[in-house]
């Protein structure tokens, strides 16, 4: 690195020499200054030199004073110039350097008085050819800012996201509530069981949906606990095929398991591993069709981690939203009803549980009616 470089990387350097750069400039002027007046002042002590040394009635003592005395004069009359001239320069100059260094300060405050009054687009100028090796603290600093910024905005268009969200979940259901319960005191609908379930249903919707979000929180926040045991993965996957056994039925869909033999113990929190698995084996059975077939495959990864598939041969999922379909509320198809009384959250409390564990979690598929398979990984109990 140039020592060009190496000074606008380092604020310190560049602190260090506008203080020398005052300091050289002082000294200039002054002794520029001097040099401008010293000669009339010189003259001014000769003439007082040979008047005072052809007057007799001086004494030696007397002569000595007032030469002394003569010459001071002269000295200080050059530093009467000399002084505030430097002085001035100096003035100017440390003005020009602490623009510089206060002006980025100044943007960051006024950036930030913005930000706080909930402006989250406020960016403060960087230039754009030159990378964080190439710019001084301040300059990270800077950018460094203009990132917290961007992580605030786009925190702020999620939560608003969610809030969006979560509203339209929650008004559909509460709606047909509201409009069967008026139904029934109006005597509309008539009050069979078949009308009192499908608003029980309805009610245990909104309450899935408000414990999912209220599970989601927790594990964003770090307080969701995890109580990892080495456990084999068979002991999860197997407890679940029966519990969704009646549902695999309802649609003649035929569920298989592939769990290599000798797999070594992982390490997981059963339950919330059953919860994963649970999750994802709902959204498979949702967008799988009748009579259609889903796989589970369980093997070992690598030396540090079991990985489990879910196989199904649903509606399949296109490349450019396989990453999508683990935020809040998404949908594939959005033409589809919420006939099935998912939360819609259900995949992301699931990646937020896998990544809990140490595991990672992704999707696959090849495209529109080709299936989508969804795997995670689990780390091996050491």
């Amino acid at each position: 690195m140039t020592f060009v470089g190496y000074l606008r990387s380092h604020l310190n350097l560049k602190v260090f020499l506008s203080f020398a750069i005052v300091i050289i400039v002082c000294v200039i002027v002054l002794l520029t200054a001097v040099e401008f007046i010293m000669p009339s002042a010189f003259e001014n002590h000769i003439d007082f030199m040979k008047i005072a040394l052809h007057d007799p009635t001086r004494t030696e003592t007397a002569l000595n004073d007032d030469l002394f005395s003569s010459f001071r004069n002269a000295v200080y009359n050059a530093l009467k110039f000399a002084v505030p001239s430097a002085l001035i320069a100096a003035t100017i100059i440390s003005i020009s350097f602490s623009r510089q260094f206060v002006h980025p300060i100044r943007k960051m405050l006024t950036a930030s008085e913005k930000i706080s009054d909930g402006n989250y687009s406020e960016r403060i100028p960087v230039q754009d050819n030159q990378t964080p090796d190439d710019l001084d603290e301040l300059g990270r600093l800077a950018i460094g800012f203009n990132q917290m910024t961007t992580r605030l905005e786009h925190n702020e268009e999620l939560r608003r996201e969610l809030i969006a969200d979560v509203s339209h979940e929650i008004r559909t259901p509460l709606a047909f509530v509201r409009a069967s319960v008026e139904g029934l005191l109006e005597g509309i609908i008539p009050c069979s069981n078949e009308n009192f379930l499908e608003i029980q249903a309805e009610i245990d919707r909104l309450n899935r949906l408000v414990n999912d979000l209220l599970e989601l929180s927790k594990l964003e926040s770090g307080e969701f606990p995890i109580d990892l045991k080495p456990t084999r993965i068979s002991q999860v996957i197997e407890p679940i095929t029966i519990q969704m056994k009646s549902r695999l039925e309802e649609k003649h869909i035929q569920l298989s398991t592939q769990i290599d033999e000798n797999l070594p113990l992982a390490a997981l929190d059963k339950d919330r591993i059953k919860q994963v698995l649970y999750n994802i084996l709902s959204n498979a059975i949702q967008f799988t069709p009748i009579n259609g077939h889903i796989q589970i495959i369980a093997n070992q990864q690598d030396k540090q981690s079991i990985r489990v598939a879910v196989r199904d041969s649903g509606i399949g999922i296109p490349g450019d939203q396989l990453r999508n379909i683990f935020k809040r509320f998404y949908r594939v198809d959005k033409s589809r009803s919420r006939e099935s009384g998912g939360s819609g959250i259900g995949l992301t409390v699931s990646k937020q549980l896998v990544a809990a564990h140490g595991g990672t979690i992704w999707a696959e598929s090849e495209g529109k009616n080709m299936g989508t398979t969804i795997y995670f990984t689990l780390p091996i109990s050491k």
